[in-house]
């Protein structure tokens, strides 16, 4: 298969995402990780219970109740925007180009294909 243009993404940020049930709150927490060591010892706490060295501040032994692990997000930080969200059942992917970083040939194409999908 014939590759054109090829696009390199940098700056790729993994996070793992889990919810804090406090007695009186509940938190969205996102932890970033940088390989699959990282996703190894994170999940390590998680499954041991050891949730202040896993949450740290937002973690109240007082009125900590549960937490849950949501799921892996995957966001690059470039002109091309790439992203992925696995939660439990729920996939989504999103993709977001900068036309001014594509070759000239692909600007066109783009616009092409977005004068169609208009039609």
């Amino acid at each position: 298969m014939a590759v054109e243009n090829v696009i390199e993404l940098t700056n790729i940020k993994a996070h793992l995402m889990f919810t804090i049930n406090n007695e009186h709150s509940e938190d969205e927490v996102s932890v970033e990780v940088g390989c699959a060591e990282d996703i190894e010892n994170i999940m390590q706490l998680f499954f041991k219970g050891r949730w202040e060295a896993l949450f740290g501040d937002l973690y109240d032994r007082l009125e900590f109740e549960w937490a849950i692990f949501n799921g892996i997000s995957f966001v690059n930080d470039d002109n091309n925007r790439i992203g992925m969200q696995i939660y439990g059942n729920y996939k989504q992917g999103s993709c977001s180009l900068d036309i001014d970083s594509l070759a000239d040939k692909n600007a066109e194409k783009l616009k092409r294909i977005r004068e169609i999908a208009i039609e």
